[in-house]
């Protein structure tokens, strides 16, 4: 789409009625859902990213941001976590969310000297493909064997933040209650997608996915783990 797109930043208690009715009604196109659920999922995140068109202020998109502190081996880290995510498919094409992302992230989730983490739940190959799209190092990958003491750090980041339905043995989180699986078209895998090795791995680790499994990943958000697609997100 040509249509310029701009995006706004605002606690999620902040939302006017018309605006949360307008992105449940969005989500709603692409996942099966329930309202309740969505909405105390949201109040638990601290900020949420609107993508608007410029003229009329229409929302086409929206991702929620939470973030947790811990000591791991004896350092403190934070991990941001993103909550339920979507784009018009009308505007799959365009960066800004993620461009403002990653600016929301380092501005206002960011310490000084202190290393930060991304959980992503993907509960579709669409959005595991950020991660190789925009980062160097992250896991799982089909490419090389998440290494020990990010996989420990995984488990206890998807512990604290998913309870119990954080499945350890198969990297998956599995909601007892609120699942949201895509919709039936959203979750139909083109064949020639199979080609991706990204896309066929995360198949592989999440056969469920349909079902509103959602695949636990993880990556260190740094300078030097940037794609150059990544540094470009830095640029605005």
């Amino acid at each position: 789409m040509s249509e310029l797109l701009t995006s706004r930043i605002l606690a999620p208690k902040e939302l006017s009625d018309h605006e949360f009715s307008d992105i449940f009604s969005l989500f709603s196109e692409y996942f099966y859902s329930n309202k309740d659920i969505f909405q105390r999922d949201l109040l638990k995140k601290d900020w949420i990213i609107l993508l608007e068109k410029s003229e009329n202020q229409s929302i086409k998109g929206f991702t929620s941001i939470g973030y947790l502190d811990l000591e791991y081996c004896g350092s403190k880290l934070r991990t941001v976590f993103s909550g339920d995510t979507i784009i018009d498919r009308r505007f799959w094409n365009t960066f800004e969310l993620s461009k403002q992302w990653i600016q929301t992230v380092l501005e206002r989730c960011k310490l000084p000297d202190v290393p930060m983490y991304w959980l992503l739940l993907s509960s579709g190959y669409r959005t595991y493909r950020f991660l190789p799209t925009f980062y160097k190092e992250f896991y799982p990958r089909f490419d090389q064997k998440t290494p020990e003491k990010i996989q420990e750090l995984k488990n206890i980041l998807a512990k604290k933040i998913y309870g119990d339905n954080y499945r350890q043995e198969n990297g998956v989180v599995q909601f007892k209650r609120g699942a949201s699986p895509l919709i039936r078209g959203m979750a139909k895998v083109e064949p020639g997608r199979l080609n991706d090795p990204h896309v066929a791995f995360f198949l592989e680790k999440n056969p469920s996915f349909a079902n509103g499994d959602e695949l636990v990943c993880i990556t260190e958000i740094k300078d030097g783990n940037y794609t150059r697609a990544g540094q470009r997100m830095l640029l605005r």
